[in-house]
């Protein structure tokens, strides 16, 4: 359920009533007013966006982010907001948001190698150097 708290309210809401809760898709489309096909598609796709590595690589960052880093990373990789509704959300101007955005996916991937490199000195596994790349 923890991957389920970095959605936005009603995605999580779907989430927990059919992955959590085990209810039929058939019922939750009679409550929400949707086909059953619709809630089984949009469950699948958020189960893939849960999974997705950019989804892990932000929600594995979030605790080492600065509050409106961490702010935009959950907005921008886990619910996946458009750059309009961000730039809405934000009070920022486009340049401004793909700026920040790029900076985050730097941020997002230096915090990857780095606990990459963590659990592999952890367990002993040896690590790439760069005298091991240029070989």
């Amino acid at each position: 359920m923890g991957r389920a708290q970095l959605l936005s309210d009603r995605d999580r809401d779907l989430v927990r009533a059919v992955m959590v809760h085990g209810q039929p898709a058939q019922s939750v489309a009679r409550l929400t007013g949707r086909s059953a096909r619709t809630v089984r598609s949009r469950v699948s796709r958020l189960a893939r966006r849960m999974t997705s590595r950019a989804f892990l690589d932000a929600a594995r960052a979030l605790p080492y982010l600065e509050p409106g880093d961490a702010l935009l990373a959950r907005l921008a990789y886990c619910q996946q907001l458009s750059h309009r509704r961000l730039c809405l959300e934000l009070m920022l101007t486009r340049h401004t948001l793909r700026r920040r955005l790029d900076r985050l996916a730097a941020q997002i991937q230096t915090i990857r190698r780095m606990s990459s490199a963590a659990r592999k000195a952890k367990l002993g596994l040896p690590q790439r150097t760069q005298d091991a790349r240029e070989d």
